[in-house]
């Protein structure tokens, strides 16, 4: 294992070798690393505190530093992974860069390959395959982009609504299904709005809510209200839902509510 040196250290060459009795004193290597206790002064004992295959986060460089543990070999490609918080809003891959320390490699871009797709404008995509989707920007891109830190605004990836009868005057079933692109949490107060159902009437005020798979209970009539319940504008025709579980991103959650149909064809 490795510990970070201190910025004391000078650095001005890297060292010749670690092991085989070779040993650094500008890097004061006994401190910086432990190579079979070649380079450990007289007394000494490796003290590790760091963990082995973890990482230190630069919030503010927004940088992730690694030491290595182990000797690397030449032409070998060695991958890891660790999870970040994407950015709450519309964000382009940025310019990510790699460097190293001790044996100096200046900052060099990562790779990151560009697939072209129609209406994808100067934006860089790299596809996983599969299905594509709009975007809110209108931009049509695949459903999985595997670009780094490509990031996308919040929206609708599915909006669904259909009814269970057309006769004039009749109880009709009104189902949703809605899908976002990304995790919807209760904390977010999130109320999704359904309008423009012109001539349907009911009674403005809660609305229960029905389903197949439990779907509806998702849902409240608002923050804090009826659970399994929506809340109808007959002035609006519209009807508002608060989420009030977590829903996950491109997955489908469908419910419905009953109206009156208009007394008259439309």
């Amino acid at each position: 294992g490795q510990v970070a040196p201190s910025p004391a250290y000078v650095r001005s060459r890297a060292m010749p070798a670690l092991g085989d009795g070779h040993c650094d004193r500008t890097w004061n290597c006994s401190d910086y690393s432990w190579d079979s206790g070649d380079c450990l002064p007289p007394g000494s004992a490796a003290e590790i505190e760091e963990t082995s295959g973890s990482a230190l986060w630069h919030e503010t460089d927004k940088a992730l530093v690694l030491y290595l543990r182990e000797d690397t070999d030449a032409q070998v490609e060695y991958a890891f992974s660790f999870q970040l918080t994407n950015p709450p809003r519309l964000s382009q891959s940025p310019n990510i860069q790699m460097q190293a320390s001790g044996i100096v490699i200046a900052p060099t871009l990562v790779t990151k390959p560009a697939l072209p797709f129609p209406n994808a404008g100067s934006r860089a995509i790299c596809s996983t395959g599969g299905e594509l989707r709009n975007t809110a920007q209108g931009d049509l891109i695949p459903l999985h982009d595997a670009t780094p830190l490509n990031t996308y605004s919040a929206s609708i990836s599915q909006a669904q609504v259909g009814s269970s009868t057309d006769y004039p005057g009749g109880l009709n079933t009104i189902s949703v299904t809605v899908a976002f692109n990304s995790l919807v949490t209760p904390r977010l107060n999130l109320t999704l709005t359904i309008s423009g159902l012109k001539g349907v009437m009911w009674t403005t005020g809660e609305i229960p809510l029905s389903s197949m798979a439990g779907n509806h209970l998702l849902f409240q009539s608002r923050s804090g209200g009826t659970i399994g319940a929506g809340y109808w504008d007959n002035s609006q025709k519209a009807l508002l839902v608060n989420v009030r579980a977590i829903l996950k991103p491109h997955t489908a959650y469908t419910f419905g509510f009953k109206v009156v149909n208009p007394p008259h064809g439309q």
